[in-house]
């Protein structure tokens, strides 16, 4: 695991992905075992859109979260390591009965007990006013597929993805589309089937750089299944089946836009892949590495 890897898988999920200066190494040491126990999802309250610099000081120590989102989708890398002034004391009932069990928890912490440190989660500030309006579903499909990414980056599953409400009970966060209930269910629901399938952006600028494009995957026919042949969504197989899509390449045996984006890597693409590939010149071997890549990113 590493800050570079995580940055690859987001971009290869298709996120629009704003890299704060230092992110990389700021932060303090997690409490257990070098890595995040959970995912903490918040919404930031006024104003909106928040500024990202006040998510990591003055002063510099106090960091806030590790993510934020804003309601055009854009995704901003914070803090790789731990924060230290994000959710406050909480209830450690949770992490022992609740997220090292992978089991959700069932209610806030206003109706549960006990006190406790953080520094166990990957927290989230999303950039809402927190008063149970509707969240833009661009932002939705950010949270979603970018906690994917972390949950598989780190290990961990969705029954590990908590609210701020579930963890103290000073706090009703994330509060969108009626109540927090219904957000951080919408957020484990979505991560747990298959997410959203988000085109990226026009390459622009420095957001495309050859050393990103370099650190995507290499994908080939069978990513997307598990060594016991059991099928298993991967959002960077989404993402490169949504690109060819978005190219004109269509797997040829699925009957919907949405089938032909199902994170399996199968015949079906292999043969799209390989179409592709003969459509630009390249070598028709159906894997999907640097020069395929660069190729469906239009650089």
């Amino acid at each position: 695991m590493s800050a570079t890897k995580l940055l690859a898988d987001l971009r290869a999920a298709g996120l629009h992905v704003v890299e704060e200066p230092g992110w990389k190494k700021r932060g303090w040491r997690w409490r257990v075992d070098g890595e995040p126990e959970g995912v903490m999802q918040h919404h930031t309250a006024p104003p909106n859109p928040f500024p990202i610099k006040k998510l990591y000081g003055p002063p510099s120590y106090f960091i806030k979260c590790n993510m934020a989102t804003h309601e055009d989708g854009t995704l901003y890398l914070v803090a790789y390591r731990a924060c230290n002034y994000s959710s406050g004391y909480g209830m450690l009932s949770v992490l022992r009965d609740n997220v090292r069990k992978s089991i959700a928890p069932t209610h806030n912490a206003t109706k549960r007990g006990a006190k406790g440190g953080n520094k166990h989660f990957w927290n989230y500030e999303n950039s809402h006013p927190g008063d149970g309006s509707d969240i833009p579903q661009v932002q939705l499909d950010t949270i979603i597929v970018s906690t994917q990414v972390v949950v598989d980056h780190f290990g961990m599953d969705p029954e590990q993805i908590i609210s701020h409400a579930e963890w103290t009970r000073r706090k009703i966060d994330p509060r969108w589309n009626g109540s927090n209930r219904i957000a951080i269910n919408q957020i484990r629901e979505g991560v747990a089937g298959t997410p959203p399938v988000i085109i990226p952006p026009p390459p622009s600028g420095d957001d495309w750089t050859t050393e990103l494009i370099m650190a995507l995957p290499t994908l080939a026919k069978g990513d997307g299944f598990a060594s016991e042949g059991k099928a298993e969504t991967r959002p960077d197989v989404a993402n490169a089946q949504g690109l060819l899509l978005a190219n004109g390449f269509k797997d040829q045996n699925s009957a919907t836009p949405e089938t032909a984006t199902d994170g399996w890597f199968g015949t079906g693409t292999d043969q799209s892949t390989r179409q592709f590939q003969q459509s630009k010149g390249m070598t028709r071997d159906g894997i999907i590495g640097q020069n395929t890549w660069t190729a469906l990113l239009g650089q």
